[in-house]
């Protein structure tokens, strides 16, 4: 994925910040005080040196040392409220991105459920979400109040003196080139670490579901072969991603000290030649010096804020995907049913896979029909065609003879029964899931199918 690529990513994560603006904003102006209080502390070296330690000025000592206090105090403050806000903000955000997320998977189909395993979609909810949450909070953060403190200070060496700050300054066009180019490796090998998180998620989440089975073949050896060889690969990734962090700052470092190197060589010489008083050069010195942190940290929040676009990219992917089932424009809701199923001309398949070909069948209300064949003969996807859960290929499904695609989804399923081959209780109670499906039930209708399942006993048995 290209620059453009990731600025429009960034760009549609950015926004969910839109409810939160004048939030944002007032955080954005704290972010202004911390870079102005910052440039201060530099412009304060001037009159400490100049003032109390070369011209003894004992006046100037209380004046002084309060305006540091007051200084530090004020930056404080201010450090504490933006920092406070952008973390409220980052996290109503994520949640607003975990709540988008959930509710569209609800409505996605069953046919991307069978293209992505359960590990690899909960991947998405909590590893990528964290990376997101990170680079909403803390990334966004620093970016915008480091920016902010590089504008300050670069205005403070540039009023001291423009000849010296352009001999400061020359080594940040060279900066840039290794911050977008270690920016682009941490977005590569960040997607790839994600991807490698949703695997490892996936054979975690098969051995515990699948536990039973496991043992039953005595196959505990090769899920943990399986298991290490592909944590192995996540390690190798993370060594990419974490060598690519630490060679950042240090690669800033050293083109830092080439800018500051040349501010004492030529400065220096002002100084000794009379150009220059000393405090103006420490002051000048001390905002280059403060200058060079931000910019440093810009390049460790530009990785944080890539990999970032990385996990976006997964989560939009699955905000893209429209479902295959939908209600048709028109969709009348089906009331009950009197007749009965029919199955006309009826073909299916998964993918180019035809499983059902060519089949007719009707089935009259108050009739029990038994489907009997070879496992994969299309049996569970016989009944599955039934609630939509899939659409045919050709031909149709029909309930009093209305095809059920001119119906609500809602209404047709909220006339079948199914019982599923899988056995799931979701984490709730034993009157929840008994309710499920029917949020109006009474107690005396959920205590009477207890009864009818022949559970009310060991139901009441339990603590």
């Amino acid at each position: 994925m290209g620059y453009n690529g990731g600025m429009n990513l960034y760009r549609r994560l950015l926004r969910y910040l839109r409810p939160y603006l004048r939030q944002f904003f007032l955080a954005l102006f704290f972010m202004l005080i911390v870079a102005l209080t910052t440039a201060g502390t530099a412009l304060l070296v001037r009159p400490i040196l100049d003032d109390i330690f070369m011209n003894r000025m004992a006046h100037m000592l209380w004046p002084l040392t309060a305006g540091i206090v007051a200084l530090y105090v004020l930056k404080g403050w201010a450090s504490y409220v933006q920092a406070f806000k952008m973390k409220k903000i980052g996290q109503a955000v994520v949640r607003d991105i975990r709540n988008d997320l959930f509710s569209h998977l609800q409505r996605l189909s069953l046919s991307f459920f069978h293209k992505h395993s359960t590990g690899s979609i909960i991947s998405r909810f909590v590893n990528d979400i964290l990376l997101v949450q990170e680079a909403v909070t803390m990334a966004l953060a620093s970016l915008l109040r480091d920016t902010l403190t590089i504008i300050c200070l670069v205005g403070v060496i540039f009023y001291r003196d423009w000849r010296l700050a352009v001999v400061a300054v020359v080594v940040l066009p060279v900066a840039l080139y290794p911050i977008t180019r270690f920016g682009r490796t941490s977005r590569r090998v960040g997607k790839k670490s994600q991807v490698q998180i949703g695997t490892l998620s996936a054979i975690l989440h098969e051995s515990v579901t699948g536990a039973k089975v496991v043992r039953a073949f005595t196959m505990e050896e090769e899920e943990i072969k399986r298991f290490k060889a592909e944590n192995s690969r996540l390690y190798s990734l993370y060594l990419k991603m974490k060598r690519v962090e630490a060679l950042s700052p240090a690669v800033m470092e050293v083109l830092g000290s080439l800018g500051a190197a040349g501010v004492v060589f030529f400065g220096g010489r002002q100084v000794i030649n009379g150009n220059m008083t000393p405090g103006t050069f420490f002051s000048f010195l001390t905002a280059v010096l403060l200058l060079y942190q931000p910019i440093k940290r810009l390049a460790t929040v530009n990785n944080r804020i890539q990999e970032a676009l990385a996990a976006s990219d997964r989560i939009f992917a699955i905000l893209d995907t429209e479902p295959d089932i939908l209600d048709c424009e028109g969709a009348a809701d089906l009331e009950s049913v009197t007749s009965g199923v029919t199955f006309r001309n009826v073909t299916f398949g998964y993918n180019s896979d035809m499983i059902l070909r060519d089949l007719d069948l009707e089935v009259a209300v108050g009739e029990k029909v038994a489907i009997v064949g070879a496992s994969g003969a299309g049996k569970s996807t016989l009944v599955n065609l039934i609630p939509r859960f899939f659409d045919p290929a050709r031909g149709a499904v029909l309930v009093d003879g209305t095809d059920i695609r001119k119906t609500t989804l809602r209404s047709l399923r909220s006339l079948i029964g199914l019982v599923t081959q899988e056995t799931i209780l979701f984490n709730d109670t034993i009157y929840a899931n008994i309710a499920y499906g029917r949020p109006g039930a009474t107690k005396e209708q959920i205590v009477e199918a207890a009864r009818v399942a022949y559970a009310h006993d060991f139901i009441t048995s339990l603590p």
